[in-house]
């Protein structure tokens, strides 16, 4: 059986956008309000992915359990929104590609938790 691919379904952030150093300053924006530690942007990399409820319960201690947790989680929020776009950009090749897929045909669509 020959299948032909007409749909090309992306996901956003860490796929078509490196949206990584928004999320990290966002999150030790979060912890500094809170007096917690920050983390590295290599440490926060390893903690997105599950949407922003689990990259906060990753990054404050003891996580939701954390009585500071609802807190954190709202100063997170609030910073990103009104920074989502400060350092966030479409990987090297990622607009070429679009393009290229557009031309060709291929119907796209983003998935994304945001």
């Amino acid at each position: 059986m020959t299948r032909t691919i007409d749909t090309i379904i992306f996901d956003l952030d860490g796929t078509l956008l490196n949206t990584l150093t928004d999320l990290a300053n966002s999150v030790n924006y979060a912890m500094e309000r809170q007096g917690f530690p920050v983390h590295s942007e290599e440490a926060v990399r390893q903690m997105v992915g599950n949407g922003i409820y689990v990259l906060m319960e990753q990054a404050v201690p003891q996580g939701r359990e954390c009585s500071a947790f609802d807190a954190c989680l709202k100063d997170f929020r609030e910073h990103y929104v009104a920074h989502k776009k400060d350092f966030t950009k479409p990987f090297p090749g990622v607009m070429e590609f679009l393009e290229k897929a557009d031309k060709a045909g291929y119907k796209m669509a983003v998935v994304s938790n945001k």
